[in-house]
């Protein structure tokens, strides 16, 4: 299945393409951190409502290693 990217996402991509460099590493880490944030944020909502291990384990995992970052 193809995935579906949303006006700002696509938006976001076209402007990161226009970008070279330092700015475009820059601009990249810069749209990293709120999806990394909204991750471990669904990641937690997940955690107490799962019943299935590898869900648990996923949502864990995502957790700690996307906290670190």
């Amino acid at each position: 299945e193809t995935p579906t990217v949303s006006a700002r996402d696509a938006e976001m991509l076209r402007a990161l393409a226009a970008k070279t460099g330092a700015a475009f590493e820059i601009a990249w880490m810069e749209e990293m951190i709120p999806h990394h944030h909204m991750a471990i944020m669904m990641a937690q909502h997940v955690l107490p409502q799962t019943t299935h291990a590898e869900l648990w384990a996923l949502a864990q995992s995502i957790v700690a290693s996307q906290s670190a970052e």
